[in-house]
């Protein structure tokens, strides 16, 4: 009686990890949603290579209303852990629900693929004023191009 019992409990607890793991699959496709309403652009132009820089323009479009800050970070697809940081800009809502910055929004450690072309992500959130992701974007490209 003992072993069916552990077999109920055991059965009960994968069934719940289970429905656990679904709703972590759907909670990241909604995530996954949120992150491609942004369209951004930006330039390589005036990066310094491997040490601290001031960041690159950047074209942010689709910016929902509610949003009052926009979080840039950048990741290597080859060393996604590796510090290169980003930066917060404020935003002011307007009628093209766009942000234009030009070189130098904030500082960065630039990218370093002194041997090889590495393949770059800047990451955008759209932050609402308590801090919340609204929403989110991307854009890749090598450096150096």
């Amino acid at each position: 009686m003992a072993i069916r019992v552990s077999r109920a409990l055991v059965a009960a607890a994968c069934s719940a990890l289970l429905l656990g793991a679904c709703k972590t699959v759907a909670q990241r496709e909604a995530d996954e949603a949120k992150m491609s309403v942004l369209d951004v652009i930006f330039s390589w132009e005036g990066t310094v290579e491997c040490s601290k820089s001031p960041s690159p323009s950047f074209v942010v479009r689709n910016i929902p209303e509610d949003t009052r800050t926009l979080r840039f970070t950048l990741t290597n697809d080859a060393d996604p852990l590796a510090p290169y940081g980003g930066g917060d800009v404020s935003y002011t809502p307007n009628p093209r629900n766009m942000a234009v910055l030009t070189p130098g929004a904030f500082t960065y450690n630039g990218p370093c693929s002194r041997v090889i072309v590495g393949r770059y992500k800047w990451t955008v959130l759209a932050l609402d004023e308590n801090g919340r992701t609204l929403v989110g974007g991307w854009a890749r490209k090598n450096y150096p191009q």
